[in-house]
């Protein structure tokens, strides 16, 4: 398998895995490339893929494969904030509830273990309900911005894990096929994997050895994250993965797209 299978990747450049088998790879090296190489067969991840991770996960001391989900207690308000003028605080916060509600709901179906972070009060109702219901531990997000909160929780979970993802909840279209191909995509020579966003930043960050690197200097919440990501990376010789673009919730146009897709239920719109 991993001589069919396996390639090299470029530390000049991000590796889309849908071009997979267009090119050669050279020998793994290590059983978590053995892993990556099968599941890159089809980078839509069959079960028989997974049932080669859980034997990994039988060899290993680490565990191959957790999901770190980032969010907020659901207070009127202080989540989806952008949505407040169509559906008022009330009604954005209904919204944020049925994203986080999708987003475990899809962890829980993958192989993988998970773990919550919250940015804000983690003994809040709504912070307490979903730890209990979907068996998840919960983290405080720690202080500073975006990229040293998301480095901090990967830094801290790659101790105890062999492949961390990280995603936040705004995403309704991430599948369990896109966690694993992006936890396929790790291996001794590449250890970044993103998920693009439309919009121009990403919904899904993940890492087997991670750093600063992609991190330092990005203007968050701007459509220049994934591409002044992409420059650090390039600049610093750090190879990396993409998975498919996905689109995430944070216009009203976006709730409007969801709810058409049949992904939330939605809210009434502030008259």
């Amino acid at each position: 398998i991993a001589t069919a299978f396996s390639a090299s990747l470029s530390a000049q450049q991000g590796y889309n895995l849908r071009s997979t088998l267009a090119k050669k790879r050279r020998l793994a090296h290590d059983i978590f490339d053995v892993v990556a190489a099968a599941c890159l067969r089809d980078w839509r991840v069959s079960h028989a893929a997974r049932a080669v991770v859980s034997a990994v996960v039988m060899a290993g001391s680490k565990l191959p494969f957790h999901i770190a989900i980032f969010c907020r207690p659901v207070v009127a308000g202080y989540v989806k904030t952008r949505l407040i003028p169509t559906y008022a605080a009330d009604g954005a916060a209904r919204i944020y509830a049925q994203l986080v509600e999708r987003t475990l709901q899809t962890a829980r179906q993958s192989s993988a273990t998970a773990s919550l972070w919250v940015a804000g009060d983690t003994q809040h109702a709504s912070v307490v309900d979903w730890a209990q219901r979907f068996a998840l531990p919960v983290h405080s997000q720690c202080d500073g911005d975006l990229g040293a909160r998301m480095l901090n929780c990967l830094v801290t979970l790659a101790a105890t894990h062999a492949r961390v993802l990280l995603v936040g909840t705004d995403c309704p279209v991430l599948t369990v096929d896109d966690f694993d191909a992006a936890a396929a995509a790790l291996s001794t020579t590449c250890p970044w994997v993103f998920a693009p966003a439309e919009d121009g930043g990403y919904v899904l960050v993940g890492s087997n050895t991670p750093s600063a690197v992609p991190f330092a200097n990005i203007a968050w919440s701007t459509s220049k994250v994934m591409t002044q990501t992409r420059t650090a990376l390039r600049a610093n010789a750090v190879a990396w993965a993409e998975t498919a673009t996905l689109w995430d919730v944070d216009e009203a146009a976006d709730v409007e797209r969801a709810i058409a897709s049949g992904l939330i239920a939605g809210a009434p719109k502030e008259h």
